[in-house]
Formats: C-alpha cells, structure tokens, sequence
C-alpha cells in the first residue's frame, strides 16, 4: 500500500452530512499505481427536527460515490461511480493527478410517525481510502513481474 487515511472531521470518527447535504473531496495521486479503493464504514442515520413527509417505510440510505480525474464530477459526469454503502469503488490503474470524490447521500426509504412528521436525518460515516502500488522496479498483478523504461531512438 503506497497510503491511506480516514477522512473525519471534528475529531470525530465520522465525517457528517446534515440533512443529506453533499461533500467533495479529492486525493492527489503522484505516483503510478495499481488501484485506488474508496469504502465507507459506519453508515449511521442521526436525527434532528422532525418535519413533514409522506412516506411509512423504514429509513434506508445509499452513499454515492462520483469520481473524476482532473475534474469536479456531478451526478452526470464522471469518470467512476458506486454506492460505496454497498461496496468499495474501486478504480483500476487510476490516472495520475487530482481525483474529485463527491459524495452524494440518497435516501432511497423514509419514515414517519404517525402525525406525518419525519425527522431530518444527518447521514455520518467514515471515509477510507487506499492507493496501491508496486515497490520501485516492479508492475503486474501482485508486483510479480519487472518493470522497463522503454527508450525511443530516433
């Protein structure tokens, strides 16, 4: 592993949308490498005020997870996507450069009492990434194989 951190704020261990607000982050990758993993861990809901909503099924949330190298990514536009809730993004022999992670919480269920009234959830959850690479001089999968600089003569 070349690095990895858990992004949080706060001191806390969690980093926090209030009311499914949105985040974007980014991670400058300087050296070749063999895959970038982002995951999420601790996905909890926390409750403020109560509001009105119209819906009876149980609170369900997905993380998602546009990336983009070199670029803000939207819901429309990027390079990778996942609901990292679910499972790791994974991106393969990411580019090098500065990767934009925007974290987008979508509320997929939702519930309410019975006078109508639904609590604004605030969504915390721990961000981990992971950058993988081979140690100088070798490639291929497990780093078992040698690396060369290919020169051009002219």
């Amino acid at each position: 592993m070349i690095r990895g951190a858990i992004v949080t704020c706060s001191g806390s261990s969690h980093s926090c949308h209030g009311e499914l607000s949105r985040k974007l982050f980014f991670l400058d990758v300087q050296n070749l490498s063999e895959e970038m993993v982002l995951t999420s861990k601790n996905v909890k809901l926390r409750y403020k005020k109560a509001t009105r909503f119209n819906n009876n099924s149980g609170d369900q949330v997905s993380l998602m997870c546009y990336a983009r190298n070199g670029a803000t990514p939207t819901d429309r536009l990027f390079d990778y996507s996942g609901d990292i809730s679910k499972a790791p993004l994974v991106i393969k022999l990411p580019r090098l450069g500065t990767w934009y992670f925007y974290i987008v919480p979508i509320r997929t269920h939702g519930s309410s009492n019975e006078s109508g009234m639904h609590p604004m959830p605030q969504l915390c959850h721990s961000l981990h990434w992971e950058v993988f690479g081979c140690p100088s001089g070798k490639a291929g999968p497990n780093c078992s194989w040698e690396r060369y600089t290919i020169e051009v003569c002219s």
